[in-house]
């Protein structure tokens, strides 16, 4: 499965007292999310290279979904709370984006992302299916990504049955990704780029 997402933090909390932290993407041709929510910070997309579309919702419903086409040098801010997702246009894009207040356990989540699609585990965030579904739960959590709907439902029943598993996983990823030496390993390279 070739990877949809490349991470790359240019901006750590570690570094600015947790006011932000920013993240480069390179996104492929139709790369996607499922609806979910932020409650920690807002996020700004700013796109760089190609095209993007972001779907935003004024009361948490997919039915009322407003699509906003992100075109190169644009931005759109998603405050925390409010439901989204994105399209990546048919030619792929680059973007930057910008949590604030910044997010130790998204920055994590990245770095999980990069380590498994450089060991070739890395698995799509667009979809739950079996396979995947313990690794979904626990980029969730990392990432503060409320789900809604049949997609919340089915992490509620995840989490009632498998809670234990999920975070035995959370560990492992944690460990073999993003430990808090990774993290500041992470910071250094930032700092020296």
């Amino acid at each position: 499965m070739a990877a949809d997402k490349i991470p790359t933090i240019i901006e750590s909390a570690l570094s600015n007292e947790n006011a932000r932290t920013v993240v480069l993407g390179d996104l492929a041709p139709a790369a996607t999310t499922f609806p979910h929510y932020h409650n920690l910070f807002s996020e700004t997309f700013t796109i760089l290279a190609g095209s993007m579309t972001i779907y935003t919702s004024p009361d948490m419903t997919e039915a009322s979904f407003e699509a906003t086409v992100l075109a190169i040098g644009e931005s759109i801010t998603v405050p925390p709370g409010q439901l989204h997702n994105f399209l990546v246009g048919d030619e792929g894009a680059s973007s930057k984006v910008t949590f604030e207040p910044g997010n130790l356990d998204f920055e994590r989540a990245m770095l999980i992302i990069r380590g498994t699609q450089r060991d070739n585990l890395y698995q799509e965030h667009a979809s739950m299916t079996e396979e995947n579904a313990i690794y979904m739960a626990v980029m969730g959590e990392l990432l503060n990504a409320g789900a809604v709907g049949e997609l919340k439902a089915m992490m509620d029943g995840l989490y009632a049955t498998k809670g234990d598993e999920i975070r035995g996983k959370r560990r492992e990823l944690i460990a073999k990704y993003a430990s808090d030496e990774q993290m500041l390993l992470e910071e250094c390279r930032i700092d020296t780029h």
